[in-house]
């Protein structure tokens, strides 16, 4: 078989179909409790305090730099909290915070910060409207990380500082490239169907997205991990498949291609069920049958687990706990 050397390079995603200015479209607390209300979006509360330098400087770098504030405008309900406000500041429940002349800061600063208030600090609130706060400066490297762990939801699945350890091997501060020799022989559609017809295997299939940074990850650090790409490589065949792709094929007597109105691949649509959520891979068993779909970024341990229960015919036999305990 004739070898290929497949050299890819991932780009920062940086949104430049935007046309915002490169400055945070910050809003109030009653703002986003109303547009909230209607649609849900990540919140980022930015606390400062405008006699620290640190703070001012997060404002004067960070949020003016182009892809942090377009990311931010367009993902995320943005505010900014003074947290020595002198005003009266009502909260998204309704709740009244006033300033504490003993204390110099406004009282809704020790409901988000804690006791130890210090500046200048990020609080973050998922679209369940659950919160977490992170505190330090942060320049552009240090707080994509944190906006891409809420806005693609990896939280659900992975812990922090697990993922910004993943992250910035992915993409090490001040390098916005990664070029990467692919271990994983990926083939398209047509190429999978051609090969199952003389040697039945079963099916993974990476259905991508270029503007998730999560599956991009996933694409770097955990599918390319040298033993996981070995074991797909010999027990799988592993198909990429665009969400938006041209491809034309056909399954099971179904063909499949473009949907022209949405602009989604119609096999996507029918295997993610219609919720178009990334990073998504699927497994699929030799007769083109579905026997897992994910649609949530894993780490590598966990990205194993899952493909050896499949690849060693475990889940014939045992269910995944159970499967998880004993291997």
């Amino acid at each position: 078989m004739k070898k290929i050397l497949s050299i890819t390079i991932f780009i920062f995603v940086t949104f430049s179909l935007f046309s915002q200015d490169s400055i945070v479209n910050w809003k109030s607390f009653e703002q986003v409790s109303l547009e909230f209300a209607q649609k849900q979006k990540p919140i980022i509360i930015y606390c400062f305090d405008q006699n620290d330098s640190a703070s001012m400087n997060m404002f004067q770098t960070t949020f003016k730099n182009q892809e942090v504030t377009k990311y931010i405008n367009v993902l995320f309900y943005p505010i900014k909290l003074n947290i020595r406000d002198k005003d009266t500041l009502t909260f998204f429940n309704g709740s009244k915070y006033s300033f504490n002349q003993t204390t110099g800061y406004n009282s809704l600063a020790y409901q988000l910060l804690g006791d130890s208030i210090s500046s200048p600090a990020l609080v973050m609130f998922n679209k369940q409207a659950q919160g977490k706060a992170f505190f330090g400066f942060k320049n552009r490297d240090s707080i994509f990380p944190i906006l891409i762990y809420y806005n693609e939801e990896v939280f659900t699945s992975t812990e922090f500082k697990a993922w910004e350890e993943i992250y910035f091997e992915a993409y090490p501060p001040g390098q916005s490239q990664i070029i990467s020799r692919l271990n994983i022989k990926w083939m398209t559609m047509e190429e999978m169907i051609e090969k199952q017809k003389n040697e039945p295997r079963k099916i993974f299939i990476d259905i991508y997205n270029n503007y998730n940074i999560g599956q991009t990850i996933m694409r770097l650090k955990v599918y390319n991990n040298p033993l996981v790409a070995h074991y797909i490589n010999q027990n799988f065949y592993p198909v990429s498949l665009g969400y938006r792709s041209d491809e034309v094929f056909e399954i099971k007597g179904v063909t499949y291609q473009n949907e022209p109105q949405t602009g989604y691949h119609e096999f996507a649509i029918a295997v993610l069920q219609a919720n178009m959520r990334f990073p998504a891979f699927i497994v699929l068993d030799q007769e083109y049958n579905l026997l897992d779909r994910i649609q949530t970024f894993t780490n590598k341990d966990v990205f194993e687990n899952i493909i050896h229960f499949y690849g060693d015919d475990a889940y014939k036999t045992t269910d995944f706990q159970s499967f998880i305990q004993n291997r």
